[in-house]
């Protein structure tokens, strides 16, 4: 991953709506265009009914969990930075 230079992000709070199958295909772009996927939260919380401004553990397990089946990378921001200059 990281090949085109191109990072999408994802929120994955409770108030963006965002579902296992939107993370399947957020993924699977990502493996596909060699392309860097960023996901982004605020406060983590250990149940599957986050408010706006929670996300999921499990959903961020789940995420993790797809990324590796799938071979991404992942990327510390330092080294997304160090591929940029």
């Amino acid at each position: 991953g990281g090949d085109t230079g191109v990072v999408s992000a994802i929120g994955i709070d409770g108030g963006s709506g965002v579902t296992s199958a939107m993370i399947d295909g957020a993924i699977k772009r990502a493996k596909r265009n060699g392309e860097v996927l960023m996901i982004y939260g605020h406060q983590p919380v250990w149940n599957n009914n986050p408010e706006s401004y929670q996300f999921s553990t499990h959903l961020l397990s789940y995420f993790l969990e797809q990324s590796k089946q799938n071979g991404l990378k992942f990327y510390t921001f330092q080294e997304l930075n160090k591929n940029v200059n």
